[in-house]
């Protein structure tokens, strides 16, 4: 992709993103209004779409996370040069915090089903709970070994994605949670179930701390954490496979572009949809949720691997002309 073609796409997302910004900014109430679906007197719309994702829609940033601490983990486990503590402490500390994001992982996953399904007796039963730790440990040893299958050589080749993928969920998690507490703007279906009029108490995304209203609703603690996305901000973690090409040559054609381009844009665009769709959301939340995680990417990738891109790029022009010669 020549220069002028990466100017171009750069200012078309750009005036697609602001564009789709300003207007959501002048018809978030009005989107959520026309696509919300929520039962009367309750807090959670019946939607099956709405539904799944709230349940496993953040599961794919977890398994991305779990993805690089394995291959950290291998690379230090191959790694011949490291000194013995430090490969003990880092394989250790990769094991530990793998279980640590799958087990809330599940819990959030748990948290859902208990609202969504009648398995709350089963699944705080010790049989539930047992076989709810059972999927956590198969879904790491499963991670685990297909990385494994991959030899050493690309294994070195990944883990600089490995950092991206942890830099970036660190990063655009902390951002988007941090909105959260600062904005506190009250959800669309926090105003409808407390019976509230949404034209009076709805507040835009660029005002702080606006239209707060008193509850002693047990779900209070949950009212005000409409902006940003949490779930759009971990959705948008697939556009790290964006930059697979930047680490493996094989990834490095057209064919792999489209696809993973599109299956971001299309997973993120669902999980935007469903989110306004349970009230949890406005439009604005969803796509500014997407765009830290999007942006975090980007910033990263200028800062840390545009160096990296011109030096491959010499190395194989220098291959190119000896094996001319």
């Amino acid at each position: 992709m020549n220069k002028a073609t990466k100017i171009t796409l750069w200012i078309v997302g750009v005036a697609v993103f602001l564009t789709m910004l300003i207007l959501g900014s002048i018809y978030d109430l009005q989107i959520s209004k026309i696509l919300t679906s929520l039962p009367k007197n309750s807090y959670y719309s019946a939607n099956k779409l709405a539904r799944v994702i709230d349940t496993v829609g953040k599961t794919v940033l977890y398994i991305m996370i779990d993805i690089a601490l394995a291959i950290i983990l291998l690379r230090f486990k191959y790694l011949s040069t490291t000194k013995k503590w430090l490969k003990i402490l880092v394989i250790i500390g990769c094991i530990v915090a793998s279980l640590g994001v799958t087990a809330y992982a599940i819990y959030e996953i748990v948290e859902c089903l208990v609202i969504y399904t009648e398995l709350k007796t089963f699944l705080y039963s010790t049989l539930g709970l047992f076989l709810l730790a059972l999927s956590g440990v198969a879904l790491l040893l499963g991670i685990y070994c297909i990385i494994s299958l991959l030899n050493p050589t690309t294994i070195e080749k990944l883990f600089g994605w490995a950092i991206a993928i942890l830099v970036v969920a660190v990063v655009s998690n902390a951002i988007a949670l941090g909105l959260k507490y600062i904005v506190s703007r009250a959800r669309y279906r926090a105003i409808i179930y407390e019976g509230l009029n949404p034209d009076k108490y709805f507040s835009p995304w660029y005002v702080i701390n606006q239209n707060k209203f008193a509850s002693t609703a047990v779900l209070y603690s949950d009212y005000f954490k409409s902006f940003p996305s949490g779930h759009c901000c971990a959705a948008a973690s697939l556009f790290l496979f964006c930059l697979l090409p930047y680490f493996i040559e094989s990834a490095r054609d057209t064919l792999y572009y489209f696809l993973s381009t599109t299956l971001c844009i299309v997973y993120t665009m669902l999980v935007m949809l469903s989110r306004i769709i349970a009230g949890a959301h406005y439009f604005t939340d969803t796509l500014i949720g997407a765009g830290i995680t999007i942006a975090c990417i980007l910033i990263y990738k200028a800062i840390f691997l545009r160096k990296k891109a011109t030096k491959d790029s010499l190395v194989q022009t220098v291959q190119a002309e000896q094996t001319q010669e």
